[in-house]
């Protein structure tokens, strides 16, 4: 029998997100959507397989482009970039313990070097927000965290 679980998508894994605490949500690749990034609402009818909860349909309740200016690269890119400064180690290949969100403050993205302004979100990884840690678009620390993962 499926259910319907609605929330903030938290974190984007390479074949799952997670909702609020502790609601994992594996996604088939035929389920999956692009627009799925930290910060969406969503509606996900699933079914529950042993422990496991299975995504059958995902449906945005808000976009992330029509609430916050996304990142202008094109995914691919953005992809590359991202994964050639893993390789040579311009952005660390394990996470810092705490991330941390907040508006942006106009300094840019260890990602993409684009500057994340106070009409987007910034995720940062350290203890506070006035830590001198790196900061990235809410896009781009998706895309990061997934590629961190692969590997």
């Amino acid at each position: 029998m499926a259910s319907v679980i609605m929330g903030m998508v938290q974190e984007v894994g390479h074949s799952f997100i997670r909702l609020g605490v502790g609601s994992q949500i594996r996604v088939p690749s035929a389920v999956w959507k692009p627009e799925l990034v930290v910060g969406v609402r969503v509606s996900v009818t699933a079914r529950l397989l042993g422990s496991e909860w299975i995504a059958d349909e995902i449906v945005l309740e808000e976009q992330p482009h029509q609430t916050y200016p996304r990142v202008q690269m094109d995914q691919g890119t953005l992809r590359s970039l991202i994964l050639a400064k893993l390789i040579d180690g311009r952005l660390a290949r394990d996470t810092l313990p705490r991330v941390w969100g907040a508006a942006g403050d106009g300094q840019n993205c260890a990602a993409c070097d684009q500057a994340v302004t106070k009409n987007q979100i910034m995720i940062g990884e350290g203890l506070r927000a006035d830590d001198p840690t790196r900061r990235f678009h809410i896009e781009c620390f998706s895309i990061l965290d997934q590629e961190r993962r692969r590997r």
